[in-house]
């Protein structure tokens, strides 16, 4: 479909401009039927304790073409608690896509996310959308994550720097975040965990949570685990294979871009991500 610059509206989401219903229709629109809820969406851009949904919508009239979404979320930096934004959703209508929307959405989202504040934008990017992010849109590629195959309690760590990025998880948003209405997540001991193939393997979300003040349920995990993170992995808990790369539907490149604070020099090894800090599971 021809369309011309002046056609396209672009609108910063603001919190009477959440619509829900609009973003689960383009969302599945490309993602396929079914996939999004308003439910889930509405946990996701509303019921978050750390803030609103920040990003903007493409519209044409009043139809909604684009639309790319973040969430904020806070890390700890050296001394400093840090609101940055994690990079979610990303959609361009199939009959407006190639035509440059998305990078326009990000762009703009960025520069108001730059004006109010915001620390970073942090994300974990498939093999199709990192070298957008990184070529036009200005994100470092920190590294793949790691994904661990096997059985045991193994877990990421950090060795002791003199400034590493973690995610500052409070209690208010550990019991958000596992209200996931697309899944079923439980604790056993001090990790929490999320189960895959009815059960058969589970994901390991937190190894290191304080779950004694969750709101969640206790379960059992599979002896088989997949851990996924970056850090330094403790191989004496358990043992676990890296897996292979046939196994792996993409990457999962963890990608960062600094808006109010220089990175430049943020190393892989200062970095802790855990399952839980991203939102494929």
């Amino acid at each position: 479909m021809s369309i011309t610059t002046s056609e396209i509206d672009y609108r910063v989401i603001s919190s009477t401009e959440i619509n829900l219903t609009k973003y689960t229709e383009l969302l599945n629109t490309v993602f396929g039927k079914g996939k999004y809820s308003e439910e889930y969406l509405k946990w996701l851009y509303i019921d978050n304790p750390e803030g609103l949904v920040f990003g903007c919508d493409a519209y044409i009239e009043n139809m909604l073409i684009g639309h790319y979404a973040t969430i904020p979320v806070k890390y700890n930096y050296g001394n400093e608690t840090i609101t940055a934004l994690l990079s979610l959703n990303t959609a361009v209508h199939p009959d407006f896509q190639g035509k440059g929307l998305f990078t326009n959405l990000a762009e703009i989202t960025y520069r108001k996310a730059k004006e109010s504040g915001f620390g970073f934008v942090i994300g974990v990017a498939n093999q199709n959308s990192t070298p957008g992010f990184i070529r036009k849109l200005g994100f470092r590629l920190i590294a793949p994550l790691e994904v661990k195959f096997g059985v045991g309690k193994g877990f990421f760590h950090l060795e002791k720097e003199s400034k590493n990025l973690f995610a500052d998880r409070s209690e208010l948003y550990l019991n958000w975040r596992l209200k996931n209405p697309k899944k079923n997540y439980f604790t056993f001991k001090k990790a929490i965990y999320c189960p895959m193939f009815g059960g058969l393997i589970s994901v390991q979300l937190s190894s290191g949570t304080n779950i004694s003040k969750l709101i969640l349920k206790k379960g059992f995990p599979s002896p088989l685990k997949i851990i996924i993170g970056n850090g330094r992995f403790d191989r004496k808990a358990g043992f676990f294979l890296s897996l292979p790369k046939i196994f792996k539907p993409s990457p999962l490149n963890l990608i960062i871009k600094p808006l109010n604070m220089d990175l430049a020099f943020l190393q892989q090894k200062e970095i802790l991500i855990e399952a839980i800090d991203f939102d494929a599971f």
